[in-house]
C-alpha cells in the first residue's frame, strides 16, 4: 500500500473513533421509568418527556399532580352564580311530570304527588339541599324539578352544574338498571328546550351533572343562550321494564352556573 493510501486509512480510523466516543457520551434515555427528562423513558411519574403515571396518560411536560394529556377530568367547579339551598328551597318547585300515572295528573296536582322540600342536613359540599320525592311506578317516567328567571339571565360563556344524590328507592337494582338525571334549561319566552344528557344514578353518591348551553347535548331549534328563562334538573327512570320501579328519594344541591 502507498504512503498516501496509508494516511487516508489513518485518518478515516481517527474520525471513526472520535465518532464512536461522542456516541457512548450521550445519554440514551432511561428505562427506569423516572421520566426526569431522558426522551423516550419509560413510564414513570410523568414530570419529564414521555413519562407518564396511571392518573395523568404521560404528556410532554406534565406531572401527576396536574395531570397530563389524556388524563381524566376532575367534577368541574363550581360556577360564581346559582343556588346552594344553605337555608332554604330558594323558590324551586316540580315544573312537570309525565309517564304512568304522572300522565293522570294535570299542572296543579304535580305538588301533591311529587314533593320538593328542603333539608338542613343532607348537602354537597356544604348542609343544605333539595329534597324531592318520586313517587315512580313505570318505565320512562320523568319529573322536573325547576326555578323560573325572570327576567331572563345571560348564560353566554357559563356551564351550569348542579349535584344530585339518589337517597332510596327507584327500583330494587339501580347498580343494573340506573335511574337518571339530566340538567336542563330552556330559553326565550318560548321556552326553548336544551339539555345536557342523561347521567346515570346507580349508587347513592353524589353526582355532579352539567349543561353547557354553547354545547348542548340535545336542543330545539331556536334557543337562545342570551335569554335563559328555566333552569332545572329532570329525574327519571329510563326505559328498562326488566324491574319494577317504586317510589325514589333524591337530593339536589349546587346549582351553580
Amino acid at each position: 500500500m502507498t504512503r498516501a493510501g496509508l494516511l487516508g486509512g489513518g485518518l478515516a480510523l481517527t474520525a471513526a473513533l472520535a465518532l464512536l466516543g461522542a456516541m457512548t457520551g450521550c445519554s440514551e434515555g432511561s428505562d427506569s421509568g423516572d421520566g426526569t427528562g431522558a426522551t423516550g423513558g419509560g413510564s414513570g411519574d410523568g414530570s419529564g418527556g414521555g413519562g407518564a403515571t396511571d392518573e395523568t396518560g404521560g404528556g410532554a411536560g406534565s406531572t401527576s399532580d396536574t395531570g397530563g394529556s389524556g388524563g381524566g377530568a376532575g367534577s368541574p367547579p363550581l360556577g360564581t352564580d346559582g343556588w346552594t339551598f344553605d337555608t332554604d328551597d330558594e323558590g324551586w318547585n316540580v315544573g312537570w311530570a309525565q309517564g304512568g300515572s304522572f300522565d293522570d295528573l294535570d299542572s296543579d296536582t304535580f305538588a301533591d304527588y311529587i314533593l320538593v322540600s328542603w333539608s338542613e342536613t343532607e348537602g354537597n359540599p356544604d348542609p343544605g339541599a333539595l329534597q324531592v320525592v318520586v313517587p315512580f311506578d313505570d318505565v320512562s317516567q320523568k319529573a322536573h324539578i325547576r326555578l323560573n328567571l325572570d327576567p331572563g339571565v345571560d348564560f353566554t360563556g357559563r356551564v351550569m352544574t348542579a349535584r344530585v344524590r339518589l337517597e332510596s328507592g327507584c327500583n330494587e337494582n339501580i347498580a343494573e338498571v340506573p335511574c337518571g338525571a339530566k340538567a336542563f334549561v330552556k330559553t326565550t319566552q318560548d321556552y326553548i328546550w336544551i339539555d345536557g344528557g342523561w347521567t346515570n344514578l346507580e349508587n347513592h353518591d353524589w353526582i355532579t351533572i352539567t349543561v353547557d348551553p354553547a354545547n348542548p347535548v340535545y336542543s330545539d331549534a331556536g334557543y337562545d343562550i342570551a335569554d335563559v328563562r328555566e333552569v332545572g334538573i329532570e329525574l327519571g327512570t329510563g326505559d328498562n321494564s326488566s324491574v319494577s320501579y317504586e317510589e325514589a328519594v333524591f337530593y339536589i344541591d349546587s346549582v351553580t352556573y
